[in-house]
């Protein structure tokens, strides 16, 4: 293409691709713009496709015996990360904008209050809205017809987060995701980056390892999230 020859560095193409339009708060709320993702996202999905393609084309030379050439870009990887919002965009011509924590097309999608910290509740469906209500106290909202659908849900986002919040901030954010896991609602303690080796999930899984270096002596690290079955 015409900018071949540029530099490519992950945070231009956060930017140039659109998907900094798209991460961050939305307009008028407090901090509002555009943000960079807090991890070199383009880089990585990038590095990601190129093992991707790596395999694919080694798989199309054990059946065929050619070789190719591969051409990978930092900016196509991203667009084509876009997912949805593009897809969006493309199907309807409209431009997508920032929704801060909040999801653009699914609610209850976002953060709630709770007594001390936050949570996500993260509702999928008609079923999982329903028994929300039920483990916040509140079965009676699964029946207004504010909400009895998603798309009713999203066009009264404002006042359903209202009616949630008022009956999760008299509890602790504990009390709420062991009643949401109990019945099947996804939630989801907000974590730093500390909290989330710590989960006992993460450390069941074996994510954080150690690994001996001939100078350094034991180092932490990162763990491979594939898991093989034989090797």
């Amino acid at each position: 293409g015409p900018d071949a020859a540029l530099p490519g560095y992950d945070y231009l193409i956060q930017a140039r691709s659109g998907l900094m339009s798209v991460t961050g708060p939305e307009d008028g709320a407090p901090g509002a713009g555009p943000v960079r993702a807090g991890v070199a996202t383009s880089d990585l999905q990038t590095g990601l496709m190129g093992a991707i393609g790596l395999l694919a084309a080694l798989h199309h030379r054990n059946l065929t015996g050619e070789g190719q050439y591969i051409d990978l870009a930092l900016l196509d990887t991203q667009i084509a990360g876009l997912a949805n919002q593009g897809f969006n965009h493309l199907m309807s011509g409209r431009v997508p904008v920032r929704t801060g924590s909040w999801h653009p097309s699914l609610a209850p999608y976002q953060p709630f209050e709770t007594s001390d910290d936050a949570v996500i509740i993260a509702v999928g469906n008609d079923t999982q809205f329903a028994d929300m209500c039920r483990v916040i106290g509140a079965p009676e909202l699964a029946q207004d017809e504010r909400f009895t659908t998603n798309p009713m849900r999203n066009k009264n986002r404002a006042a359903l987060e209202q009616e949630i919040n008022a009956r999760t901030r008299h509890k602790p954010a504990e009390h709420w995701l062991e009643g949401f896991k109990d019945n099947n609602v996804p939630a989801s303690p907000i974590n730093n980056i500390k909290q989330a080796f710590a989960d006992p999930q993460v450390q069941v899984r074996g994510m954080q390892i150690e690994v001996e270096h001939p100078v350094a002596g034991t180092m932490p690290g990162m763990a491979t999230p594939l898991k093989f079955s034989g090797t």
